[in-house]
């Protein structure tokens, strides 16, 4: 298991994932290949400047919400800046489901 979460914390892989998170927000903004689809769409982003733990701790809780969301389309990316103490979240989804996790955010 510290192997899988060493692999992922590795600048590399981070750095990889920043980009692809970064060109699908550029993609929902150009209405290029999203994968979410409906009359009402968002895109959110939050940023969240908290100590690693909290900020996991929230990204579990979040997890739990989208995994059991069966009927929404929707997507939550995660990262965690050390150097910046933030919590950087990405929401794509319906704008209610947006909102539903945007109050589980401000709790």
């Amino acid at each position: 298991m510290q192997d899988v979460k060493n692999f992922l914390d590795s600048s590399e892989v981070i750095s990889k994932l920043s980009s692809e998170y970064k060109q699908e927000v550029l993609d929902f903004i150009d209405n290029v290949n999203t994968k979410i689809s409906g009359e009402r769409q968002s895109c959110v982003i939050v940023d969240l400047y908290v100590e690693h733990d909290k900020a996991n701790s929230l990204n579990e809780k979040l997890c739990d919400f989208t995994a059991s969301d069966t009927i929404n389309q929707m997507r939550l990316y995660y990262e965690y800046s050390e150097e910046y103490q933030r919590a950087r979240f990405i929401i794509f989804a319906t704008p209610e489901t947006s909102m539903k996790l945007l109050s589980m955010i401000n709790e």
